[in-house]
């Protein structure tokens, strides 16, 4: 099977796509698989061209689950239930980086071009366009979809976090990395509540190191 890309691995499962034709459920220590049919979408919601998924486990129900948006078209398969469902078209947000980057707390997260957007595994809601830290150095979501900085998000002593990465002076000579953590998780679920977060690391570096992206954050503490 030619697999075009991994969209996650939780509890040991792998979920990934096959050639943009379906998707795969696979255990390595069983190695037992499954293969799931993509959705459905209307006719000029093509498939495969502007798509997004993520892959999360929704602990309430011990469910694993499937998220593909199209545009403002989303659906969920649920392995318990083994069936896609059609969720409400209330979005126009899309991943930046193509598929949900974390699963984490029960949510599927990412950035996306108007905000941070979060997937709630447990109730089966999209939500998009929240609010994401303001900088030190007045990063915009324009910067994003420029490329002048990148946002990645990460876990944080068990909360959800968001590391940002900006080059900045005038020949981008140093840049400055911002770690901020969510304060509350129930902005995550929509209904109004804004998010908040606090700066928890402000790192001022020079480029001369050839510091390109943020590959990862470790919390290592030494006794």
């Amino acid at each position: 099977m030619p697999i075009e890309q991994i969209i996650g691995s939780v509890h040991g499962i792998v979920c990934f796509l096959i050639y943009y034709a379906c998707i795969s459920l696979w255990n390595p220590t069983t190695k037992l698989y499954r293969i799931i049919h993509p959705p459905t979408f209307p006719d000029d919601h093509k498939w495969g061209v502007r798509q997004a998924l993520g892959f999360g486990l929704d602990s309430i129900h011990d469910d694993f689950k499937v998220v593909a948006t199209v545009d403002s078209h989303s659906r969920v398969y649920s392995v318990n239930r083994n069936v896609w469902r059609m969720l409400p078209s209330n979005h126009t947000d899309l991943p930046y980086k193509r598929n949900f980057e974390l699963c984490a707390n029960n949510f599927l997260l990412s950035i996306g071009l108007s905000g941070m957007m979060a997937f709630d595994l447990n109730n089966e809601v999209l939500n998009c366009g929240i609010k994401l830290p303001v900088t030190t150095f007045n990063c915009t979501v324009t910067d994003f979809k420029n490329s002048q900085a990148q946002a990645y998000i990460t876990e944080f002593n068990a909360s959800i976090a968001v590391i940002i990465f900006k080059k900045m002076g005038e020949n981008q000579s140093s840049a400055l990395i911002n770690l901020w953590a969510l304060d509350d998780e129930a902005s995550l679920r929509g209904g109004g509540i804004e998010a908040s977060w606090t700066l928890m690391l402000n790192i001022d570096v020079s480029l001369q190191l050839q510091i390109q992206t943020v590959v990862a954050y470790s919390d290592i503490v030494i006794y």
